[in-house]
């Protein structure tokens, strides 16, 4: 949003390499292939960030988690290492591979034009904050994993660290179509979903992911939690009278297997 504001005022251009606004980070030809476009769409097929901090969690380990459960990283050693590694594809074609290091170079490019008090701000959240891990200010939840059994019982592994940001999700119910989103960090998690309406909407936050246990094929094996939320969430969505989904059929799953 912050960035697309930034596009109507024409401080940025969706088509210009970020290589104009960021030339250190992303020089040469990498910078002027990816635009400002493919962070935002997901097709900059610049490589997830994830698997280069946390690289035992692909392997079902918590090893890396605990090795860096207290330490802060810097937004450049997020992005710019993952300028090394092999893409996923050419910059700007589709399909797209989702990368957390796109908002991280959409973040840099803010900081170069301007900001994002005016989303914050306008937003009203007066009491918003990004604070060191692994301080927060203020009253706040715990967050838990179970990294799919590995961690038992589940434990914070991690404070503060970015995470799963997924774009709009569509969830096909018995009364419905909805448009949903889905965030999280490790250990947190927010759902949301509204009819094309908004005449219906629900949206709420989980302190709890990867409850489920992995089979002898590496599947997600549904867990109680999962048939819970569907009870919450369908009759939320499709009116009191509706059956709850079955925990394989949950709209809102609270937890998927880190992609290799």
């Amino acid at each position: 949003m912050a960035v697309l504001q930034q596009v109507e005022r024409g401080a940025v251009e969706l088509d210009a390499p970020i290589g104009r606004h960021l030339p250190e980070p992303v020089p040469g030809e990498r910078g002027q292939k990816v635009t400002v476009r493919t962070l935002l769409n997901h097709t900059s097929h610049i490589a997830d960030f994830l698997p280069h901090v946390f690289p035992s969690v692909l392997e079902g380990s918590p090893a890396s988690l605990d090795a860096n459960r207290l330490r802060t990283f810097a937004k450049e050693e997020l992005a710019e290492p993952r300028l090394g590694a092999p893409p996923t594809g050419e910059p700007g074609t589709e399909p797209g591979a989702y990368s957390n290091t796109n908002h991280v170079f959409a973040g840099l490019l803010l900081e170069k034009v301007t900001g994002t008090r005016d989303v914050i701000h306008r937003a009203g959240l007066r009491h918003t904050s990004f604070p060191r891990t692994p301080h927060i200010p203020g009253p706040h939840s715990k967050a838990y994993t179970s990294l799919f059994g590995a961690i038992d019982p589940p434990r914070e592994p991690v404070r503060h660290v970015v995470g799963e940001y997924g774009g709009r999700r569509r969830v096909d119910l018995p009364c419905g179509r909805f448009w949903g989103k889905r965030r999280g960090v490790f250990g947190m998690g927010t759902r949301s979903a509204s009819s094309p309406d908004g005449r219906r909407q629900v949206s709420f936050g989980i302190n709890r992911i990867w409850c489920q246990r992995l089979d002898e094929n590496g599947a997600v094996v549904p867990h109680p939690i999962d048939a819970a939320l569907g009870e919450h969430t369908v009759p939320a969505l499709c009116g009191p009278g509706a059956a709850p989904a079955k925990a394989t059929q949950a709209p809102f799953p609270v937890g998927v297997r880190p992609a290799t």
